[in-house]
C-alpha cells in the first residue's frame, strides 16, 4: 500500500446563486476596488489516504466528493493528485 494525496474543489454550478460570493464581491465593489470583475468561492479539502495504486486512491477520492464532499444538485468538484 502506498500513501497518496488529492485536492478536491468544490464549487456552484453556474446558474446557482452563492450568496457568500455575492457579498464579498459587493464589499469588493463598495471599497471600489474596480479592477476585479468577478469572484467566485470554492471549498478546498485535502485527503491523504492509502491505496495500492493512484488509479484505486482516485475512485476512492471521487466517491467521497461525490457522496460526501459536495452536493451534486448544486455544486460541481475537481479532483487532483498532488505531491505527497
Amino acid at each position: 500500500m502506498k500513501n497518496f494525496k488529492f485536492r478536491v474543489r468544490v464549487q456552484f454550478k453556474d446558474g446557482i446563486l452563492d450568496p457568500q460570493a455575492e457579498v464579498i464581491f459587493q464589499k469588493i465593489q463598495h471599497l471600489e476596488f474596480s479592477q476585479v470583475k468577478t469572484l467566485t468561492c470554492e471549498k478546498s479539502f485535502l485527503l491523504e489516504l492509502e491505496a495500492p495504486s493512484s488509479a484505486e486512491a482516485n475512485q476512492v477520492v471521487r466517491r467521497l466528493a461525490q457522496d460526501l464532499l459536495s452536493n451534486p444538485v448544486m455544486e460541481s468538484f475537481e479532483v487532483e493528485e498532488v505531491a505527497s
